[in-house]
Formats: C-alpha cells, sequence, structure tokens
C-alpha cells in the first residue's frame, strides 16, 4: 500500500512511529498495540503520530491543528478532545505518567518511555536477610543503649546507698 500524501501543499508525509508496545504505520492511520488494532478514531492517530514522531519535544497548539487538521478552522476544544483520546487508547506509560503531557498554555509533548534498565533485579531473598541485618542491628544498638542506661542508673543507685549506710563522720562528744 502506497504511503499516505501530506495532507496539504508543504506538509510532509507521514512518519511511522513505535514507542513501548505501540506503533502507528506511516501508510495507515491505525494503532496497534503488538498485531491488535486499538480502537482509536483516525484523526486522534494523525495527532499521535505527529507528536510521537518529535519526542521530547514541547508542539505548540497551533502546529497542531496546523500539522494534523491541515487548514480546518477547529477549535483548541478538538485538539484537547483528541488529546483526551489518544491517553485513553494507550492508558499510563510504563513506570507512571501519560503518554501525552499538557504544557499550559504552550501544547503538548509526547514522552516516551524512559530506557529499559540494564540493571539486573536485586534478589529479594539477599534483600529480606539484608533488611534483617539491619533490623538485628539496630535492635542490638538500642539493647546496648538500654544496658549502658542500666549500669549509670546502678552507679547512681550504688552511690547513693554508700552514702546512706556510710558511717557519719565522728561527732564531737557533746
Amino acid at each position: 500500500m502506497p504511503a499516505l500524501a501530506p495532507a496539504f501543499p508543504g506538509a510532509t508525509a507521514p512518519t511511522a512511529v513505535a514507542f513501548g508496545p505501540y506503533r502507528v504505520p506511516d501508510d495507515v492511520d491505525l494503532l496497534y498495540r503488538g498485531d491488535a488494532v486499538v480502537a482509536l478514531e483516525p484523526r486522534a492517530v494523525q495527532l499521535l503520530r505527529y507528536l510521537a514522531a518529535r519526542p521530547g519535544q514541547v508542539v505548540a497548539k497551533r502546529e497542531l491543528l496546523d500539522g494534523v487538521w491541515s487548514h480546518q478552522f477547529v477549535t483548541d476544544d478538538v485538539l484537547k478532545q483528541a488529546v483526551a483520546k489518544v491517553r485513553r487508547a494507550l492508558g499510563p506509560r510504563p513506570g507512571g505518567g501519560a503518554w501525552v503531557e499538557t504544557f499550559h498554555a504552550r501544547g503538548y509533548r509526547f514522552a516516551p518511555s524512559p530506557p529499559p534498565d540494564d540493571t539486573p533485579a536485586p534478589d529479594p531473598r539477599k534483600l529480606a536477610d539484608a533488611a534483617d541485618a539491619a533490623d538485628v542491628a539496630e535492635a542490638l544498638a538500642a539493647l546496648r543503649r538500654a544496658a549502658d542506661a542500666v549500669t549509670a542508673l546502678a552507679a547512681r543507685v550504688a552511690v547513693s546507698l554508700a552514702a546512706r549506710t556510710s558511717p557519719s563522720s565522728p561527732r564531737a562528744p557533746s
């Protein structure tokens, strides 16, 4: 199937995009998750393609309206509704947050998912052992503090008792 023609003279041809589990081909206005088509109207797919082709870039509302709706007269509300449809279709990004972020009074930005972390996940048993060791160390420190407090108190009691039971200094005969 041939690629879609630009929407108006001077516009560029659609670009295929892929992100996370999704892809939007350049030759048809469909959103795929794996091999399954995700229900999304063509104009919302075009908006997604336009934003996803500029990842991390805040795209002005006017540019989106001109780039996606060509030179048709549409309001900001049409754009807001299309963004809401895209967000509903995509759901949250892995790790949280929306795929399409709003920049108040400026425009929208496509936020690609963070790159995969190549750091291996820690072994849960080692984490539990470390947590247990930390708990034991904390408990031992608390016991040492308590033992020091008891020793100090015992020393005070001993001094106090010694002062009470020691013979008084000799008194002069009366």
